[in-house]
C-alpha cells in the first residue's frame, strides 16, 4: 500500500543565525514530492531577490529500516535531488551535502509516523562549519592564509573639484571627474584607495575568483577594488555619476563588460553590472529625416582591427548611395573606445564570459588530512579559475565544468601562528571521469609564491 506524505517545513535561527528547513520524503525514495518542489520554489526565490550567497548545507537522513550502507547511499541520493534543484535555479551559493543515513534519527523509529518523520533532508542556510551537531567538524584556518598575502594597497590623493586620471601599477587607468563624489567637502583633498588582482598567482593569494552569481566562469582582463575616502569617510558616486576604467588588456570588440562584487566570507561573487549602470563606446550613428519621408542622409561610425591596428570607418548614406572612409586612430582615441565606465565604487571587474557549447562534467577533488584547505580549478588556456560549488561529504566538487579544458586543481592552507604553507597541485583534463586526489606537502612562503606564478 502506498504511503501518503505530508511535507512539513519549520524554521528556527541558532545561535549561529542558521536557518534550518526539512523536506520529508516517501519510503526507499530520493524523489522530491510535489509539494518539496513548491517549498523549494519559494526559498529559492528568497535567496534570489535578497541576492543570499551564503553557504547551504543539505543533510540526508533515512528511517532504520535497511541496512546502514543502503541508508548511506539513499540519503545522500536525497541530498543531491535537492542539490540539483538548486542549481537547476542558478543558484550559486556554495553547498555542502553531508550524509548521515540512519545515524541521527529524530525518535525511536518503531511507528510508520517515526519512520515518516526519519525519511528527511534538512536544509541550512547561512551554514557555517561548526554549526551541525553530530556532523564532522573541519578545521579550516585560511583567513589565516589570505591575511598573510594581503595584496599592496596604492593610495592617491586627488582635489575633487578636478578631473583628474589616475594609473596603476599594472597600466590600469581610473578617470574621476570633478564633482562626481556625493557629499564630498570641496576644500580637502580625497583619498583613491585601489588594489589590483590581475593574474592567477594574484587571484590565488587574495582568494579571488571568475565565478559568477549565476555560476557563470570568466575570463578576466584584471580585477579591482576602489573606495574613496574623505577625513576616513567612505563616500559614493552621485546620482547618474560614472568612472571610467581602461583595461590595458582590453581589445576591440573582445566581449569584455564591467561585473561588481560581492563579498561572501572570504569570497568575492561576480554580477555584470546592468546595461544602464556601464557605457562602452563601440560605434554610433546620426540620421536626418524629413516629416513623413525615410531618412535623408545617415551618417554612421564604428571601429575594426584590421592586423593588429584599430581603424575608425565612417559611412554617409545619402540618396540610395554609400560612402565609407576609414583612417588609422591615434592611441588616445583608441583607449577612450576601449573605456568601460563604472555607475559604482567597491569590486570591479573587466570579464567576458567563457560560453564554450560543449557537454558538460563534474570535476571531483579529494584530499589527505583533517585540515579543510582552499581548493580552485585554474584554468590553463585563459585568465580565470573557479572554487569549488559544491562538496559531497568530504569531496570538493566542480559542477558543470566545460569538458576537454586544460587545468591544475590547486589545493592550499596554513596553519595558525605559522609561516608554514601546505601545498597541493594536480594537473587535470576536464573529461567525463575527471578527478583527482591532493597530497599535501610543506613549503617556504617564497616556494608557494613561486608555484603560483608557474600555473
Amino acid at each position: 500500500m502506498k504511503v501518503s506524505t505530508t511535507i512539513f517545513l519549520y524554521f528556527f535561527i541558532s545561535f549561529s543565525f542558521a536557518q534550518t528547513n526539512t523536506l520529508y520524503f516517501e519510503k526507499n525514495k530520493a524523489d522530491l514530492t510535489p509539494k518539496s518542489i513548491y517549498q523549494l520554489n519559494e526559498l529559492a526565490k528568497q535567496l534570489q531577490v535578497k541576492e543570499n550567497f551564503g553557504d547551504i548545507a543539505i543533510i540526508g537522513h533515512t528511517d532504520t529500516d535497511a541496512s546502514e550502507g543502503y541508508n548511506q547511499k539513499l540519503a545522500l541520493e536525497r541530498a543531491r535531488s535537492v542539490k540539483k534543484f538548486f542549481m537547476e535555479k542558478s543558484l550559486c551559493n556554495r553547498l555542502h551535502l553531508l550524509s548521515k543515513g540512519e545515524k541521527n534519527t529524530v525518535n525511536q523509529n518503531l511507528t510508520e509516523e517515526q519512520k515518516r518523520l526519519n525519511r528527511r533532508v534538512e536544509i541550512v542556510l547561512n551554514y557555517s562549519n561548526g554549526d551541525i551537531e553530530g556532523v564532522h567538524q573541519f578545521t579550516h584556518l585560511n583567513s589565516n592564509l589570505f591575511g598573510f598575502f594581503e595584496q599592496e594597497k596604492q593610495v592617491f590623493t586627488i582635489d575633487p573639484k578636478r578631473d583628474t586620471v589616475i594609473k596603476t601599477k599594472h597600466g590600469i587607468e581610473v578617470d574621476i571627474n570633478k564633482g562626481i563624489f556625493k557629499r564630498v567637502g570641496y576644500n580637502q583633498a580625497v583619498e583613491i584607495h585601489i588594489t589590483e588582482y590581475y593574474d592567477k598567482s594574484s587571484f590565488i593569494l587574495g582568494n579571488m575568483t571568475t565565478r559568477t552569481s549565476n555560476n557563470g566562469i570568466l575570463e578576466s582582463r584584471g580585477m579591482i577594488n576602489i573606495s574613496a575616502l574623505q577625513n576616513d569617510d567612505s563616500l559614493k558616486l552621485g546620482q547618474d555619476q560614472k568612472i571610467n576604467i581602461f583595461f590595458p588588456d582590453r581589445n576591440l570588440n573582445d566581449g569584455t563588460n564591467i561585473f561588481v562584487g560581492s563579498q561572501q566570507k572570504n569570497e568575492i561573487i561576480w554580477k555584470q553590472m546592468s546595461d544602464d549602470g556601464q557605457e562602452r563606446q563601440a560605434g554610433g550613428h546620426t540620421a536626418w529625416y524629413e516629416e513623413g519621408k525615410p531618412f535623408v542622409e545617415r551618417d554612421r561610425w564604428w571601429y575594426e582591427m584590421r592586423g593588429t591596428d584599430p581603424y575608425k570607418f565612417s559611412s554617409n548614406e545619402k540618396k540610395g548611395k554609400i560612402k565609407i572612409d576609414s583612417v588609422l586612430i591615434e592611441e588616445e582615441e583608441y583607449k577612450q573606445v576601449l573605456t568601460l565606465s563604472s555607475s559604482t565604487l567597491g569590486w570591479i571587474n573587466c570579464d567576458r564570459f567563457v560560453n564554450l557549447k560543449v557537454e558538460r562534467t563534474d570535476v571531483l577533488v579529494s584530499y589527505d588530512g583533517e585540515i579543510e584547505p582552499s581548493v580552485y580549478l585554474v584554468f590553463k588556456d585563459f585568465n580565470g579559475m573557479m572554487p569549488y560549488t559544491s562538496r559531497e561529504n568530504e569531496v570538493f566538487v566542480f559542477d558543470n565544468i566545460p569538458i576537454d579544458l586544460e587545468a591544475t586543481v590547486v589545493g592550499v592552507y596554513r596553519l595558525a601562528d605559522s609561516e608554514d604553507i601546505y601545498y597541493a597541485e594536480k594537473p587535470i583534463s576536464t573529461n567525463k571521469l575527471a578527478s583527482a586526489n591532493l597530497r599535501f606537502t610543506k613549503i617556504s612562503k617564497t616556494e608557494f609564491e613561486e608555484k603560483l606564478n608557474q600555473l
